[in-house]
């Protein structure tokens, strides 16, 4: 549920592509990425912890992280590049916001972002990683 939620926030925020995997397999789809198109990368945390609250259970995912990128040349300056991560952490941005006004998460608190190295994949893309800790509000029922 919360991939559909992030994925769904990505795309309002004005990302052309999502993808969703596993940490494993997050480097093996990032070559369908077009040029010049702002993507996310959406990674999937392994570990969940279930909260006891009052007569219900509520998820605790492990943190997100949404990966917000766009492929450059190699050939570009530091200065286009510093225009590209300001449009991109703009995307970021509304990103959290869209999160936000869903209601479907405990507060969303401040967030830091990282540059992603640009050595981290092989077609040389810059952005931005969001590291997000979600808490969906609904209780699910006793089993």
């Amino acid at each position: 549920m919360i991939t559909t939620i992030l994925k769904a926030a990505a795309t309002t925020a004005g990302c052309d592509q999502v993808f969703y995997e596993s940490k494993e397999l997050a480097g093996i789809i990032t070559d369908q990425a077009q040029q010049g198109k702002v993507f996310c990368l959406i990674i999937q945390p392994d570990t969940c912890t279930l909260n006891i609250a009052g007569n219900g259970i509520r998820e605790h995912f492990a943190t997100h992280y949404v990966e917000v990128m766009q492929q450059v040349k190699l050939e570009d300056t530091a200065e286009n590049n510093e225009v590209v991560y300001a449009n991109l952490l703009e995307i970021c941005k509304k990103l959290i916001y869209a999160l936000i006004i869903t209601g479907s998460f405990q507060k969303i608190g401040s967030v830091t972002v990282m540059k992603i190295p640009e050595n981290k994949y092989d077609f040389n893309p810059i952005g931005w990683s969001i590291p997000l800790d979600l808490q969906l509000i609904e209780n699910k029922a006793n089993c």
